[in-house]
């Protein structure tokens, strides 16, 4: 896959690495991501689609999404709960997508971006289709403005996750976010 982004090299590469991980199937240490690039540069190539040679989807409540939305998101739930709509964790995050309470119970949250209205923790855990909208909002999102890479960092550590997608440190007895981005990376 050649892309051409002008005088921008360093994203050019990545392009390149992305075409070969979508060939390969999977991520390896060879293909490592340049650090993140400034917002401008990440939209840039924010709209390319799928990696050609790749053709996969999410098939869950809401259905068949196609492309890399699709991958990440059936990443991220492989990855959060092994796909498991009904996972609860300690540290309040929930459902297939581990996505926090705070972010979707009260008002005004993930919950009302994405489907309009407020639901309660109840609605939620019962809902594989709620829980794959909001899923999709955030993380297309995510996707649209910081790539796959960057994408899977602020799901696992928000705005800081982002900025530290390559820290090596473990997260308070959790995976680094580097083990994190690169986890979802190969199951993407």
């Amino acid at each position: 896959m050649a892309v051409s982004f002008g005088q921008d090299d360093k994203l050019n590469s990545f392009m390149n690495r992305l075409g070969q991980i979508g060939q390969s199937g999977t991520y390896t240490p060879q293909m490592k991501l340049p650090k993140p690039k400034p917002q401008a540069a990440l939209q840039a190539f924010a709209g390319l689609g799928s990696v050609p040679g790749v053709s996969s989807g999410v098939t869950a409540g809401t259905g068949a999404i196609p492309g890399d939305l699709g991958r990440l998101m059936r990443a991220i739930r492989g990855q959060e709960s092994g796909g498991n709509y009904r996972a609860t964790n300690p540290s309040g995050a929930s459902g297939a997508y581990q996505i926090l309470r705070s972010n979707f119970e009260g008002n005004g949250g993930w919950d009302r971006e994405a489907l309009g209205y407020d639901i309660s923790y109840s609605q939620f855990m019962n809902s594989p289709q709620i829980q794959d909208a909001i899923a999709k909002y955030k993380l297309g999102q995510y996707l649209k403005s910081r790539g796959m890479a960057g994408a899977a960092a602020t799901w696992y550590g928000g705005d800081w996750g982002y900025r530290n997608m390559y820290s090596k440190k473990p997260q308070n007895g959790y995976p680094s976010m580097y083990a994190y981005v690169m986890s979802v990376l190969n199951r993407a």
